[in-house]
């Protein structure tokens, strides 16, 4: 069994939710009427300034000139760039988190 944190994001009109489970009784914020195509995983990493790294962000490799958008490719998460074609291991210290899909769609490599 896993340790990882199962969690969740979701753009509802400009600002981004993040939670646990996604339905909850108890929750206070009626979500229905989100942007439900925003919605992400956590994918149980975090970059190198410790940030989550979300399904749908756009990561910056430190180690070349390449970034990419997180993705899920069975069996796991990963980054996919655009350009190249390719997709490549998440290793959370070896990037950061510039932005994602939805917000900033100008640093998608094509």
């Amino acid at each position: 069994m896993s340790n990882r944190e199962i969690k969740f994001r979701i753009k509802w009109g400009a600002e981004w939710y993040y939670f646990d489970c996604l339905y909850n009784e108890s929750a206070s914020a009626d979500l229905s009427n989100c942007k439900k195509e925003t919605l992400g995983q956590y994918t149980g990493v975090k970059d190198s300034n410790e940030n989550e790294i979300y399904e749908g962000d756009i990561v910056q490799f430190l180690t070349q000139e390449l970034n990419g958008i997180v993705g899920y490719d069975e069996p796991r998460f990963c980054v996919i760039n655009l350009e190249k074609k390719q997709a490549y291991d998440l290793v959370g210290k070896s990037c950061v988190v510039i932005g994602n899909i939805y917000d900033n769609k100008n640093l998608i490599s094509k």
